[in-house]
């Protein structure tokens, strides 16, 4: 309310102005609602500041004015915000990007084949250790049961099964809680880390690191069951003579060598160091060739360091990579690769004839074919056994105009319409 004579605002209910001293007639007296002291003459409660009790109408404190106490600015505060984790990132992190995989596998083969030992190397020791105590009371138990039963009279020869009943069960049931381990484990590793550091970066990457193998662990576990397969594979390899997995094995080799030296003239051609009379790149659509041997090392070691040589007793190579330049529909160039190859006992990809030349090529897409089939290992479409190919220097003559690819005539593939393509092939040498 406004006093009518100084307006001044005063509280609601006063009968006395506290700035003038006016009294208010007609209204009821009410207390104020926060007051520091009262009044010395009628003891009513007065606000702070006040000249004039707003009862009585008493002049305080002699008539001097008391500045009113002004409130402080309350200061705000922030509130604190819980930090927000996004746990599925650093879960993901733990198994490497694999925790669906994970979270959805309901049986682990590592834990019912390996044990207690699969779960040391995934890092489970509690429960690693667990599974170890239950193993071998069970089989303390199995025992004794085993003795009881023989003690009773049954010769029943099923009572010799169950310590591997029982290993069994508590195998699939340790198989059957695997990821949930795992989980739970990674679960607590993770707190762990977001407590140790709060730096992101190395959160993930403390994250990738627990959630790696025991590889001391694994190689443990592994060499065993290595050495029993290599025992097993040495002697059914002996057992079974030239055409065993090792023979086979050497064919592979040697089909990752002629894989070897085409790509490495592909890189070649990629880096446009293929000279044929002119860069490779520049030159007309044709058919080019680049000729190598082991034998004395030069044309080999341009492509490669290693040599490149022939699985059986490390012995020399020859052969030459073709490459099929020509025009696509669209008028882009394209290149396709071949080899001819064999070593001096006969051994190779593609065919030789006596004088040395080319008579049959193997394309690059064929030898990888070959490749990724197993069972095309020994086929003699790929692979062929010369009884001849004649000495190495014959290894690099020119091919003859009777040559195939892929069973397909290279004169066949030097014809395509009017676009010029060069009828012979042309030899290139590397620039390097």
């Amino acid at each position: 309310m406004q006093c009518p004579n100084c307006q001044m605002n005063v509280r609601e209910g006063s009968q006395f102005c506290i700035y003038c001293g006016t009294q208010f007639s007609g209204i009821q007296t009410k207390q104020p609602q926060v007051s520091t002291n009262a009044c010395p003459k009628c003891n009513a409660p007065i606000a702070a500041g006040a000249q004039f009790c707003t009862n009585c109408g008493e002049q305080l404190n002699g008539g001097q004015v008391q500045s009113p106490t002004v409130p402080q600015p309350v200061q705000s505060v922030e509130p604190v915000v819980k930090e927000t984790i996004d746990y599925d990132k650093y879960l993901n992190a733990y198994f490497n990007h694999r925790y669906t995989d994970v979270a959805k596998s309901n049986f682990s083969i590592g834990t019912f084949l390996f044990s207690f030992w699969w779960l040391l190397i995934y890092k489970l020791y509690e429960a690693a250790i667990k599974m170890f105590i239950v193993l071998v009371v069970s089989g303390v138990v199995a025992n004794i049961v085993i003795k009881v039963i023989a003690l009773s009279g049954s010769r029943s020869i099923l009572i010799i099964l169950i310590p591997l009943v029982t290993n069994i069960a508590i195998s699939v049931i340790y198989a059957q809680n695997f990821s949930r381990l795992r989980i739970e484990k990674a679960s607590t590793d993770i707190e762990r880390i977001l407590r140790s550091t709060s730096n992101e970066e190395e959160r993930i990457k403390k994250c990738r690191a627990a959630g790696k193998i025991n590889y001391i662990i694994l190689v443990i576990v592994l060499l065993p069951v290595l050495l029993v397969l290599l025992s097993f594979f040495g002697i059914f390899s002996f057992a079974f003579g030239p055409a065993s997995s090792i023979e086979k094995s050497r064919l592979d080799t040697f089909k990752d060598t002629a894989i070897m030296y085409v790509r490495e003239v592909k890189n070649t051609v990629l880096a446009n160091e293929l000279n044929c009379g002119v860069p490779i790149n520049d030159a007309e659509p044709g058919i080019y060739y680049y000729s190598f041997t082991t034998a004395n090392g030069d044309s080999a070691t341009k492509l490669t360091t290693f040599g490149g040589k022939t699985p059986w007793k490390n012995g020399d190579v020859s052969g030459q990579v073709y490459i099929y330049k020509h025009l696509t529909e669209d008028n882009k160039t394209k290149y396709e690769y071949g080899l001819v190859f064999a070593d001096a006992e006969g051994r190779g990809f593609g065919q030789f004839n006596n004088s040395g030349q080319a008579i049959k090529i193997v394309s690059e897409t064929s030898m990888y074919n070959s490749k990724r089939d197993g069972s095309k290992s020994d086929n003699r479409k790929h692979f062929y056994e010369l009884t001849s190919v004649g000495t190495s220097q014959a290894l690099n003559i020119a091919p003859g105009s009777n040559a195939f690819w892929d069973e397909r005539r290279l004169s066949d593939l030097t014809s395509s319409g009017t676009t010029r393509i060069v009828k012979a092939p042309v030899a290139c040498e590397i620039n390097k």
